[in-house]
């Protein structure tokens, strides 16, 4: 998670929110999965409303705590390797 050196308690909040969802969907892709990807999970309030992710591997969270969950963290995870995303 990248986090701002000086958090607001809105940030720690979130913060906690997405990394206990990223570490869950870990968990599950690990078990069932042999995909492997580099992750860069960003708290963007402003800009994201939801959640989203691209191929890159950055995945934002915006800032209403409903989407900070396990089932979104893996269906961003599936964006990045390219599920919904790439014509391959």
């Amino acid at each position: 998670v990248v986090r701002d050196p000086n958090p607001t308690p809105d940030q720690v909040d979130a913060y906690i929110r997405m990394a206990r969802a990223i570490e869950g969907a870990i968990a599950y892709y690990t078990c069932y999965t042999n995909i492997t990807k580099a992750l860069q999970i960003v708290y963007d309030p402003l800009e994201t409303p939801t959640a989203g992710a691209w191929a890159s591997g950055q995945i934002n969270f915006g800032a209403d705590r409903q989407y900070m969950t396990v089932r979104v963290a893996m269906h961003e995870i599936a964006h990045t390797v390219g599920m919904g995303t790439l014509a391959q």
